[in-house]
């Protein structure tokens, strides 16, 4: 919100991040291959009422788009109000808005609109998503949080929190977040493409115009490129004891082609400052019950264009009393 519009989020709850809530989680829900293939093979299902049996999608489609149009609108507002009102801002969307070469038509002002609401939702859901899936890897792999703390007590130290210089000297960090997108991507069967000429592909012919939706889930879980796929091993980067150069932000979890997230730069860094604060400051473990004994996670995941853990019991607690001796129990997205 502040790269966007300019915008500090309020404590507690935030009306603008309510919005954006709604219409990523409906949408989200919505966009699913089913619900694509009933409107397209039957497209009169439009113009039935909502409120008939099964048509709960289309009932969520109204309301989405309803919260659509006013998280598109409302922060676009409050962002050219504060620049009539002649408050210096640095928001993209105000940069956008005064740059000389794009046209001031209403056409390239809506296209500015919905670049930067889908740039929110986007970076929103996916790093949020991310995190999630990196809390519970740490809950299931202890010796890797154990492992990756250790080389930030030893590079940063006990006296302030890592930040980007160290990034280069936490080379097993790294491979953390790597093996996180790897293991749950957030976004499985990518962003959907299109062929722009006749091409064959192992011996099926596919036309011009087809849409391709690549199974980036199977890809990243190919036993043959990731040996024990369904293991978290982050070890798996490294060569001779060195983590391959190969840019985070390269991996295919943020796509790949026309359709890569032109976003991936910003959300590498947020989802890696997060983590390594994480790591820096808290342990992650199982939640105990009643009796004392530690409760089982079996994960489970949602479905959608993104994909995350569903809410698991998890506890946490700082790694050092002089930052706070609370221990918060709960289920994660409840924090």
């Amino acid at each position: 919100m502040s790269i966007l519009y300019d915008y500090e989020l309020s404590p507690g709850r935030d009306h603008f991040v309510e919005l954006f809530e709604c219409g990523a989680t409906i949408a989200m829900e919505g966009l699913l291959p089913e619900n694509s293939a009933i409107v397209t093979t039957f497209p009169f299902v439009l113009s039935l009422p909502t409120w008939l049996p099964g048509f709960r999608f289309s009932r969520r489609a109204a309301l989405s788009k309803k919260c659509a149009d006013a998280m598109v609108l409302a922060p676009f507002e409050y962002s050219r109000k504060r620049e009539a009102d002649g408050v210096a801002s640095s928001a993209m969307i105000l940069n956008l808005l005064r740059s000389e070469k794009y046209p001031k038509d209403p056409s390239t002002i809506q296209l500015f609109k919905d670049v930067a609401a889908s740039g929110f939702i986007g970076g929103g859901e996916t790093s949020t998503v991310a995190l999630y899936s990196f809390c519970l890897a740490m809950l299931q792999n202890i010796d890797v949080q154990k492992r990756a703390q250790a080389e930030i007590d030893e590079v940063v130290g006990l006296d302030r929190l890592p930040d980007f210089e160290d990034r280069p000297q936490l080379p097993y960090v790294e491979a953390v977040l790597r093996e996180t997108l790897r293991l749950y991507p957030v976004v499985p069967l990518a962003v959907a493409h299109a062929t722009v000429s006749d091409d064959v592909f192992e011996g099926y012919f596919i036309p011009k115009g087809s849409t391709v939706v690549p199974n980036v889930w199977a890809m990243l879980h190919n036993p043959d490129v990731y040996p024990e796929p369904n293991s978290f091993k982050p070890e798996r980067y490294f060569k001779d004891g060195k983590l391959d150069d190969e840019p985070s932000t390269s991996h295919i979890g943020y796509g790949f082609g026309r359709r890569i997230c032109p976003g991936r730069y910003t959300a590498d860094a947020s989802i890696w400052v997060a983590m390594v604060t994480i790591l820096s400051t808290l342990n992650i473990s199982k939640a105990l019950d009643d009796q004392g004994r530690e409760i089982h996670v079996d994960p489970k995941f949602t479905c959608g264009v993104t994909s995350g853990p569903l809410p698991f019991p998890c506890k946490i607690v700082p790694r050092r009393a002089d930052l706070d001796g609370k221990e918060f129990s709960g289920m994660m997205k409840d924090m």
